[in-house]
């Protein structure tokens, strides 16, 4: 869904669709990315985790994810975006709004600076956290993939990792299957 957005995203950018079409479609890609990612992956895993010692370590990452789910959804509702191409990748750039938001307590920019390793340990902790050999894996890769992300594209940081971690989710397809086979 998250990639499909993005992708959505790129359609406009290519026929120089409305700005009011990219801005909600690039705060619907951050919302995704940003404040779903941080809550989903620590319950998920957790749900899977048969270890009860260790469903209890990944409640703890479910907390901080929900904090972190809450401040970037807070961020990224009171801002506007403007999806801009840079070296062949999405940037999305913090613009002024036309009609300021009601709450005006808006967040720092520097918020989705700040906010880079806990949202990198409440995403991968959880599946690094794992008993599951397979979800260790794609935690490996993910990391790996924002790994060579943050050395080559950190410009594009989110656009870039998301893509990766999309490509690198087909590795689950393997766990799913591997699961049916011991069930």
């Amino acid at each position: 869904m998250q990639q499909g957005l993005e992708g959505l995203i790129w359609l406009g950018l290519a026929t120089q669709g409305s700005d009011v079409q990219a801005g909600l479609l690039s705060k619907a890609f951050l919302l995704f990315g940003l404040a779903v990612w941080p809550l989903y992956v620590p319950v998920s895993v957790g749900l899977a985790e048969p270890s009860f010692y260790r469903r209890r370590v990944l409640l703890s990452f479910g907390i901080a994810g929900a904090c972190l789910s809450t401040a970037y959804g807070v961020q990224i509702a009171s801002s506007c975006y403007a999806p801009v191409v840079v070296e062949g990748h999405i940037h999305y750039a913090v613009t002024d709004c036309e009609v300021r938001p009601v709450w005006r307590g808006r967040l720092s920019p520097d918020v989705l600076t700040w906010t880079v390793m806990p949202y990198t340990l409440a995403t991968l902790g959880p599946f690094l956290m794992s008993t599951w050999r397979d979800l260790q894996r794609f935690g490996g890769l993910v990391a790996l993939s924002l790994l060579v992300t943050l050395i080559f594209y950190r410009s594009t940081l989110v656009s870039v990792w998301c893509f990766f971690a999309a490509v690198a989710s087909l590795s689950i397809l393997v766990f799913i299957e591997r699961s049916r086979h011991f069930a």
